[in-house]
């Protein structure tokens, strides 16, 4: 057993470096975020993030885009109010997926919608389902598409990865059958190296090489946002509706005087759920562990 424990620890750590890891390229240059959506950003440095971000963001990229205008004014307080309003004099069949998704959110019933109505929809939404899905539309799943479109995303090694899961979960299923006299220190060190290896098959991706190296210019674009004094500002309104660092912070759910002025954080928490599938892997844990109690009684 004292094999099978290092053998899972070995492949706990080429599971990390090949799916998880992303090599440092120490780039103090980040005009390339200039150039990708705010929603991209956010997938690609996790996409278990929440999705109300990426939505926010992407409202700020069409705004930006000159599809939408933010009218926005200061209420007392220095409380931010806006309303949203569909512009003429460009075509939305130039938008992509998840652009186009964004952009229905908005004016499903109307030409603008109001702070608190958006507020009010999003979090409806999330009340009834774990990701922003309106009328079969998936924000995720059309961001993982351009992804993979992209070719930052390998959709294939990520049905790899997803089928080494599988494997792995059946083996260790086995593994208990077959050990049946494990003592509690052997069983507590192998459901944890089960837990930790799940955990990476369900966080990891199988970025291609172009995905991997961005992913690393993101992370180290993310360290820069927190550092900078320009999240910090008090300027909320004039930065955010045009400033790419502030769209992209968003997305990369950073706590800034930007995002709090322009989110409402209760709807934030309250979309940020346990995802489906973190859940299956703690049952599978307690499965685990109930064929070891019934081993024991054997």
């Amino acid at each position: 057993m004292i094999i099978v424990i290092i053998i899972n620890l070995i492949f706990i750590v080429l599971l990390y470096q090949k799916y998880i890891y992303t090599p440092r390229t120490l780039n103090q240059e980040y005009k390339e975020m200039e150039e990708i959506d705010g929603a991209l950003i956010g997938y690609i440095e996790n996409k278990w993030g929440n999705s109300v971000d990426w939505i926010f963001a992407e409202i700020l990229e069409l705004n930006r885009k000159g599809y939408i205008l933010i009218d926005y004014q200061m209420k007392e307080g220095e409380q931010l109010d806006y309303t949203i309003k569909k512009l003429g004099g460009k075509s939305i069949s130039k938008l992509k997926n998840y652009e186009l998704t964004t952009y229905r959110i908005l004016f499903e019933n109307s030409d603008q919608i109001t702070k608190s109505e958006l507020e009010e929809k999003l979090k409806s939404t999330f009340e009834k389902e774990e990701n922003i899905n309106i009328k079969s539309f998936s924000i995720r799943n059309e961001i993982e598409d351009e992804l993979v479109k992209e070719e930052i995303i390998d959709a294939n090694g990520d049905k790899i990865l997803k089928l080494m899961k599988r494997i792995y979960m059946i083996i260790c299923i086995a593994i208990l059958i077959i050990f049946k006299e494990l003592n509690g220190i052997q069983v507590a060190i192998f459901l944890i190296e089960a837990f930790v290896t799940l955990y990476v098959c369900t966080k990891g991706r199988a970025f291609t090489n172009k995905g991997r190296k961005l992913k690393s210019k993101i992370e180290e674009y993310e360290e820069y946002l927190l550092s900078n004094k320009l999240l910090s500002q008090n300027k909320i309104v004039d930065f955010i509706l045009q400033e790419k660092d502030y769209i992209n912070s968003i997305a990369l759910h950073i706590q800034s005087n930007a995002r709090d002025g322009f989110i409402d954080t209760e709807i934030v928490d309250g979309s940020a759920k346990t995802t489906n599938t973190f859940v299956l892997n703690i049952l599978f844990i307690a499965l685990l562990f109930v064929i070891y109690l019934i081993m024991l009684l054997t």
